[in-house]
């Protein structure tokens, strides 16, 4: 019997081959055995799933609390409806807009890289919890180990961008840079970022979040931002 998979199963089965971490492959794993067809032509293909979703499970107990290995620092919980992690330069307001929405512990510094690990935290959005996650800053030379993974694993991404900032364009273009060659993902729509055609795009929502919007300079650096970004958005 053929197994007649779905294009949405095929989609998914993509991103699984795409998958970085352990943390992504057993999410896009449930999902492919979510969307399979149930019928005895897939059989097989649903008792393979099984078994790659309990071998993936067994790996990350073993990396979070089993003898000999370490867990993943940047690991993070699920929790609420939704998980948002918060990409930006150093000082770029990240971490008091996560303290000012969800009033996580989070540290808020006039030098750059006081943020260390994630720090999570709750944001209510009408009667939805929404887990934010502050991660340190990244720099075009710089981003702390296991960033990409979190990054890449959760359910939405806020790039943060500091309207104040001297060299707002150049900000602008490193983050631009980051999403499309380090995490490799394709933010625009579910349209693949200007010169990309590749199956190992991972498919994410992200926002463009300013801060600082009333520094004298904002108006300006928004308007020079906008016409910077209109091709990706």
């Amino acid at each position: 019997m053929p197994a007649n998979l779905t294009p949405e199963y095929m989609k998914a089965d993509k991103e699984y081959k795409a998958a970085v971490t352990d943390e992504e492959k057993l999410r896009c794993l449930e999902n492919l055995l979510r969307l399979i067809p149930k019928h005895k032509g897939t059989d097989h293909m649903q008792a393979d799933l099984k078994g790659k979703i309990a071998q993936v499970k067994k790996q990350l107990a073993g990396g979070r609390g089993g003898k000999g290995k370490r867990s993943d620092p940047f690991h993070v919980e699920r929790g609420g409806a939704g998980q948002v992690t918060l990409l930006g330069l150093p000082n770029s307001g990240k971490s008091a807009l996560v303290g000012a929405l969800s009033k996580a512990p989070v540290v808020v510094a006039d030098y750059p890289f006081a943020t260390r690990g994630p720090v999570p935290g709750m944001m209510f959005f009408e009667d939805a919890q929404i887990q934010l996650v502050d991660l340190p800053p990244i720099t075009s030379e710089h981003i702390e180990g296991g960033q990409v993974g979190a990054l890449r694993n959760s359910d939405m991404i806020w790039v943060v961008v500091d309207l104040a900032s001297q060299s707002l364009l150049d900000d602008v273009q490193t983050l631009r840079d980051f999403m499309s060659e380090r995490l490799r993902i394709s933010a625009a729509g579910g349209k693949a970022l200007s010169g990309y055609d590749d199956d190992r795009l991972l498919r994410r929502t992200a926002m463009l979040v300013c801060t600082k919007a009333d520094s004298p300079q904002a108006g300006d650096n928004f308007e020079a931002m906008t016409e910077l970004l209109d091709p990706w958005l």
